[in-house]
């Protein structure tokens, strides 16, 4: 029997498939990532700030939220790996985010509370064999990034580190009631073994970047809602819309990777690119792209509107065109969308899962 949401089969308890996923969890949660997710937060408060958000309150959750805060490893008091959600106010000016001071948050549905809510989702770079498994973690996936955004307010953003099923899913229903809420300024797909250097955690994890659109506003920012198959190496993969018109968001080479119990799956391959500057790279320019469009964390004001200078990017496939990998995905030189300038690698020369969300 097949998961409804994915190619991949249930297994029985007994299965050694449902024995490797139990122990790529436990590997997950005693691995510590808190390197990886600080480096990772201090990327996406940069690009925050550069949208132009200045102060208000943030929400933190999930695993190593004073990570994901900006906080300086010396101030930290949690373990590295620790789950929680936090809240607190967004520092107004610097850098580094000193003397922030954290506090529990108990969810009380109250919507659009936060300026800025960072989530680190549960188990999000784990490889599940079992579809079970992998469908529940897709559907848990989902859930946290619509809360978080419900807890956004109009004109804030959201950053989530999630699955990469969240986008490539078949099932676009869940992307839909996103799209609802927020526009997709823009996503990053870390390769995989980015947050952890161990097998069965090797899954590679999307860095979304939305904005809660105000009541009126009319949808912008990137496609996203749908996914595309098409054959690479010759075997049906299917990945995002979003990579599919922006591949050099895909920071590596996408390869297959051949499964033990089931059909092969699209993975992202580490290039030679450092993951910190081609990070910085990548979401420098979704940046741009999101001032280009109008769509920065404070509507109308001057020099980041939609006066301000856009960039000449194609979001859109022509009439009659096909889904197809990229012919620059062939070898070592894998593109970009036309907008976008050479990155450096295409120029010559302990832990817990955090808490259910």
């Amino acid at each position: 029997m097949t998961s409804p949401a994915f190619p991949d089969r249930s297994f029985p308890m007994d299965h050694p498939a449902i024995e490797a996923d139990m122990v790529a969890m436990h590997d997950h949660r005693h691995t510590s990532a808190t390197t990886a997710h600080s480096l990772v937060a201090g990327h996406i408060w940069t690009a925050i700030r550069a949208l132009g958000m200045t102060g208000g309150r943030m929400l933190l959750r999930g695993t190593d939220p004073e990570a994901l805060a900006g906080m300086p490893e010396a101030l930290r008091a949690s373990r590295p790996g620790q789950g929680d959600q936090l809240q607190a106010d967004i520092p107004r000016r610097g850098k580094r985010h000193l003397g922030v001071d954290l506090a529990a948050f108990v969810p009380d549905y109250m919507p659009g509370q936060f300026d800025v809510v960072v989530l680190n989702a549960s188990y999000a770079d784990v490889v599940h064999h079992d579809g079970t498994l992998r469908e529940s973690r897709w559907q848990e996936h989902n859930q946290a990034v619509l809360s978080s955004l419900s807890y956004t307010a109009p004109g804030g953003l959201t950053a989530a580190l999630v699955s990469a099923d969240v986008l490539d899913a078949p099932d676009p229903g869940p992307r839909r009631a996103m799209a609802v809420l927020a526009d997709l300024l823009g996503a990053a797909r870390l390769p995989g073994g980015s947050l952890r250097k161990v097998a069965g955690c090797d899954s590679p994890v999307d860095l979304l970047l939305l904005r809660r659109r105000p009541d009126g506003q009319p949808r912008g920012g990137a496609r996203f809602e749908t996914s595309v198959q098409f054959l690479l190496d010759s075997v049906p993969v299917r990945h995002s819309e979003y990579f599919q018109d922006r591949p050099g968001d895909m920071l590596g080479r996408p390869v297959t990777k051949p499964m033990p119990w089931g059909p092969p799956r699209l993975t992202i391959q580490p290039d030679m690119v450092p993951l910190d500057q081609d990070l910085r790279t990548t979401l420098s320019q979704i940046v741009r792209n999101a001032i280009g469009w109008g769509l920065t964390a404070r509507p109308n004001m001057p020099g980041d509107g939609r006066d301000a200078q856009s960039p000449t990017q194609a979001r859109g496939r022509g009439p009659g065109s096909t889904p197809g990998p990229p012919a620059s995905w062939s070898g070592s030189d894998r593109g970009r969308a036309p907008a976008r300038p050479p990155s450096p690698r295409e120029m010559p020369g302990p832990d817990h899962p955090g808490p259910q969300l």
